[in-house]
């Protein structure tokens, strides 16, 4: 009896130590994660060998948010204390720090959760921004005349409660060689604007495997496992969307931007359509590409630069057997990477305009008579797949929701047939997996024009308005 007393005054006096240590900040309790969805905490460092609880809630508020989640040596940052059906007894949160044994970061399946010095409404996580009219995301227009302000997102912080986060490999149709994550240092906020900065995966990660929780892809997509014939998608990037919260058929879109610069990149500031079933998968049911300059110095096709100092804007759609597309594009004289510009599209029932810093690039109307998609050059034979469709803008007569990402690689947006220096190191018609390994052997060559913060794609504000 003396000796089961004697154990437990032990283990109190651990937790007690942990508290006293991290005086600064006030423990918020123990809660499970088994569905980490409901958690809604971002990760700020995964896998840390010297984690501590100190380390983490110095980080998530250097970070600017009111609580930091430790399990073992992870790390993640949220805004909200969880909800309480997720709590659990103080004692389940028994796993010791990797940096301090005498601290424990939460357990198996559970975080130990801390508030930091910040209240909850001076945070970047989940709290809704003064900046974004909730009211506009229902259709309350908040400007008189005829365009009417229906969405303003001015990045004074990340409202996850707005913006959705894809999670999953790359895949069709684009299959680009990253893991798209939900984790700090891809997605922040900074002076005012959303970063967007692909990174290298761990070392742990492309040399042995990963499951990706609360993933959006298909559970068989979720786990990767690195083989002798297979790498798993070597960079953790980041894409955040609207399907959840906004979408809208017809309006004028503005986004004000800075794009990033480095071999491989691709800048993705797109509306995507909300509903793939009246269309099709994939690019049937259209893509429109607001602003999209390749991240190379030096890649040319058909003695044309194809690389950081040419924009494109425009539309792709079709099957992936005929795929169409209509670009306008405008060349810079340095690169579109060295200053925010402004990428504004105008969408109505009879035509698409593109513009970049108010100067119109281009418009694709349809002729009287004639569809959009035979503007392209779709065969006749593809007309089955648009039999729903409800004017001669389809697929471009349904709504579209915003997405924001930085892809690398891929087999759709850097053609063989171009040159590049340093060369490419994959091949378009390879097997996925042979194209991926090659990009990731490559490496040394083109991870060097990664360069800080030039390689991030910041965006400083986007707003919609009804026509």
């Amino acid at each position: 009896m003396l000796i089961y007393i004697s154990v437990i005054i032990v283990t109190i006096f651990v937790f007690n130590k942990e508290i006293e240590g991290t005086i600064k900040y006030n423990y918020a309790g123990c809660y499970e994660t088994n569905d980490p969805s409901k958690l809604s905490y971002q990760y700020a460092k995964k896998d840390d060998k010297n984690m501590t609880t100190k380390a983490c809630v110095d980080l998530c508020e250097s970070w600017r948010f009111a609580f930091a989640g430790l399990q073992k040596g992870e790390c993640r940052c949220g805004q909200y204390q969880p909800p309480e059906m997720m709590r659990k007894n103080y004692g389940d949160c028994n796993h010791p720090c990797p940096g301090n044994k005498n601290y424990r970061c939460g357990g198996d399946s559970k975080f130990s959760v801390y508030e930091t010095s910040l209240p909850p409404n001076n945070a970047n996580g989940q709290a809704s921004s003064n900046n974004v009219g909730i009211d506009n995301r229902l259709g309350t227009p908040t400007s008189a005349g005829k365009e009417q302000l229906i969405f303003q997102d001015n990045f004074d912080k990340l409202d996850i409660t707005v913006w959705s986060y894809n999670i999953g490999p790359g895949r069709a149709p684009d299959y680009e060689f990253v893991t798209w994550e939900r984790c700090l240092h891809v997605t922040y906020i900074r002076d005012g604007r959303v970063h967007l900065r692909p990174k290298i995966q761990p070392h742990e990660y492309t040399e042995n495997s990963i499951t990706l929780q609360t993933c959006t892809g298909k559970p068989v997509k979720c786990t990767k496992k690195a083989v002798s014939t297979y790498t798993p998608p070597p960079i953790q990037a980041s894409q955040i969307f609207t399907k959840n919260t906004f979408a809208f058929k017809y309006g004028r879109i503005e986004v004000r931007a800075k794009l990033p610069i480095g071999d491989w990149m691709i800048p993705q500031i797109w509306l995507v359509p909300k509903n793939n079933t009246w269309y099709g998968e994939g690019y049937q049911s259209g893509q429109i590409r607001i602003a999209m300059a390749r991240g190379n110095k030096q890649f040319d096709c058909s003695n044309s630069h194809y690389g950081h100092r040419r924009l494109e804007m425009g539309i792709i759609l079709g099957p992936k057997s005929n795929l169409k597309q209509k670009m306008f594009y405008k060349m810079a004289p340095e690169s579109w990477s060295n200053d925010f510009h402004t990428y504004t599209v105008i969408w109505t029932a009879d035509k698409i305009s593109f513009l970049v810093d108010n100067e119109e690039l281009g418009t694709i109307q349809p002729g009287q008579g004639q569809t959009i998609r035979q503007l392209v050059g779709l065969p006749a034979s593809t007309d089955n797949i648009y039999k729903n469709a409800t004017n001669k803008m389809a697929p471009f007569d349904r709504e579209f929701y915003i997405l924001f990402g930085v892809g690398i690689g891929g087999l759709s947006d850097f053609p063989d047939t171009c040159a590049a220096t340093p060369k490419k190191p994959w091949a378009n018609d390879s097997p996925f997996s042979k194209a991926m390994s090659d990009f990731w052997n490559d490496r040394d060559t083109w991870f060097s024009t990664w360069k800080g913060e030039n390689a991030a794609m910041k965006i400083d504000y986007a707003k919609v308005w009804s026509l």
